[in-house]
């Protein structure tokens, strides 16, 4: 992935259609996702957002 998005092809792409590329490792992207599952539920919670 880290080769890929490191791909000046894929950099322009991703600066054509406002995406950010974040390379990262195994590790990184679990303690990201966790952090901003957290985050998030802390969001919905308070504004009080049930599923449908």
């Amino acid at each position: 992935m880290r080769k890929g998005l490191a791909d000046v092809k894929a950099t322009e792409y991703f600066g054509r259609t406002g995406g950010e590329p974040a390379p990262s490792t195994p590790d990184e992207l679990a303690t990201f996702v966790r952090s901003e599952t957290l985050k998030w539920a802390k969001v919905i919670k308070a504004a009080g957002i049930e599923p449908e």
